[in-house]
């Protein structure tokens, strides 16, 4: 009986020290959100940056786009240069940036729109809808004086953050910033 309860015991402490395990991520990123960001001196305006995480709190005019609070950890088994997902959701009866969601890093598409519609509702989203996904990309957001906002994907963070820039600025917007630039790159 003293060795089913020690045996117990082993798998207990084995099962708690390996759910706290972090997930690895792509170069020039941090464990646990694994999203790249760009830093000041890139070219764009960054006056309103995003918390990495849920019920982080942000003074700003705004309110940011959130993500979803989990990120999909990579799997050791998952050959090196496989793709990753992103995906945007938005609750379209909300303005602005508010119920909207964005994951990064997904290994599957499936996976991105169901982290992006949970940060959607996380966000104040009610019936939100996945806009968009993409795949080993980045994803910037741009917003107007009149919280209207433009998605743009591209290869790098600069391209997408000027593509959102210029779509933006193309819908008759004069003051047009980006507010989010998160990208899912192929597995290193």
């Amino acid at each position: 009986m003293k060795y089913i309860h020690l045996a117990a015991l082993v798998l207990g402490v084995a099962f708690v020290s390996s759910a706290g395990a972090q997930p690895s991520c792509p170069p020039g990123s941090s464990a646990p959100y694994c999203d790249r960001q760009l830093e000041p001196g890139d070219g764009l305006d960054h006056t309103l940056e995003l918390p990495p995480l849920l019920g982080n709190d942000l003074q700003a005019p705004v309110p940011p786009v959130r993500q979803s609070e989990q990120p999909a950890p990579y799997r050791t088994a998952v050959p090196q240069g496989t793709p990753t997902w992103g995906a945007v959701a938005k609750d379209y009866s909300v303005p602005g940036v508010m119920g909207m969601g964005v994951s990064n890093n997904r290994l599957f598409q499936e996976d991105a729109a169901a982290a992006a519609l949970i940060a959607c509702e996380h966000n104040g989203g009610r019936e939100c809808m996945v806009e968009t996904t993409y795949s080993n990309r980045c994803l910037a957001i741009a917003l107007n004086e009149k919280e209207v906002y433009q998605l743009h994907v591209d290869v790098t963070p600069d391209l997408a953050g000027r593509g959102a820039i210029q779509a933006c600025a193309e819908r008759g917007a004069s003051a047009c910033k980006v507010i989010y630039i998160g990208c899912s790159y192929p597995v290193p």
